[in-house]
């Protein structure tokens, strides 16, 4: 499963970041696996899903009925190792799918 990582509309200091999976993930999916992955979800109402990483305090959104992936950096994180972060994380969540689609 491959992710690309680019800067979300209004990204403010390298803290939002757009994620784009390849063709064939859809969010009912991404939200089951980000689950098991341990991220918390803390959604408050269905039309977005907030998904919270505790130990690195980086959040994952998920709009379903749109299919929007966004990737919000903590902002402790310093500036310049924002971008690394963003990537890393959503490698991390790509490598966790891969194995879910391959089972399907």
């Amino acid at each position: 499963m491959s992710v690309q990582v680019e800067p979300d509309h209004g990204c403010v200091q390298g803290l939002r970041w757009r994620l784009v999976f390849e063709a064939g993930i859809d969010t009912d999916t991404l939200c089951t696996a980000l689950g098991a992955m341990g991220l918390t979800d803390r959604a408050t109402m269905p039309v977005v899903r907030e998904f919270h990483h505790d130990k690195s305090r980086t959040r994952v959104v998920v709009v379903p009925r749109t299919g929007r992936v966004q990737l919000r950096v903590d902002i402790g994180v310093a500036p310049e190792e924002r971008p690394t972060v963003a990537v890393a994380f959503a490698q991390w969540i790509a490598s966790q799918l891969a194995p879910a689609r391959d089972a399907a």
